[in-house]
């Protein structure tokens, strides 16, 4: 039980005290006794800590206190940084860095900073709205970074397992497309005519059949011969032809 707790929170939540060291330069300013830190230096040194617990490599950072920048009491032209304090929650995927500042003999000023993140990856997308039915090309998607923690777990994140495909209803551009979304393409419909093939070891035999249902590349669907009027179970090859399965007779 102790073994199964200790890695939850090893998981969950950790703290380490760090001692890595940076230099900043203060914004320029018209006040005399006022140092500013911008956001994108305090930004800087965040994300080089959060690189090293094992997150995506894009990160979307907020910072809940001094997203405008940090004030320090004294003006000196430049700081030594050190991160004296860094908690991350994975779960809440949120963070807590304690900061000391230092210039001069004698002066450091401490200051905590809070903050969230999202790990960003990037996935396909409509470039515009397409109508249902539409068969998808490579023209119509680009990628955009989403955070990884909204995405449902069928989104799909390979461009080529949208080529070809088809919409199964209309869909809005620049959104995460799922697999309940798409649909292999039909290249036989219902109640077309289609070429029934008959193989066996020693003979090829063909004939002609209505499809009962429509289907893609790979499909067993039902074909009614137009002969004998028996319905069989065959599967689709690309031109749209269908072979009928062993064990079947047409």
């Amino acid at each position: 039980m102790k073994k199964i707790l200790a890695y939850l929170l090893a998981i969950i939540s950790f703290s380490v005290s760090a001692h890595a060291a940076y230099e900043v330069k203060p914004e320029p300013n018209i006040y005399q006794n006022v140092s500013i830190i911008s956001a994108d230096n305090l930004m800087n040194i965040i994300k080089d800590n959060l690189d090293e617990h094992d997150l995506s490599e894009k990160l979307n950072i907020t910072l809940r206190t001094y997203n405008k920048g940090l004030k320090l009491n004294y003006k000196y032209d430049s700081y030594d940084v050190e991160v004296t304090d860094f908690n991350l929650n994975k779960r809440a995927r949120r963070f807590r860095m304690k900061l000391a500042f230092r210039a001069g003999e004698n002066y450091i000023e401490n200051v905590i900073i809070n903050g969230a993140y999202s790990e960003m990856v990037a996935v396909p997308v409509l470039r515009e709205r397409l109508p249902y039915k539409t068969i998808i090309s490579r023209d119509d998607l680009t990628f955009i970074d989403q955070p990884k923690h909204r995405l449902r777990h069928d989104t799909v994140f390979e461009m080529d397992q949208l080529i070809g495909k088809e919409l199964k209803h209309s869909m809005m551009d620049l959104k995460p497309i799922r697999q309940r979304n798409i649909a292999k393409k039909k290249i036989v419909l219902r109640n077309n005519l289609v070429n029934i093939i008959y193989k066996t070891s020693f003979i090829t035999l063909q004939t002609s059949g209505i499809a009962m249902d429509s289907g893609a590349k790979g499909d067993v669907i039902r074909v009614r011969n137009t002969d004998s009027n028996k319905v069989v179970q065959a599967t689709i090859r690309e031109d749209g032809s269908v072979v009928i399965n062993s064990g079947q007779n047409s």
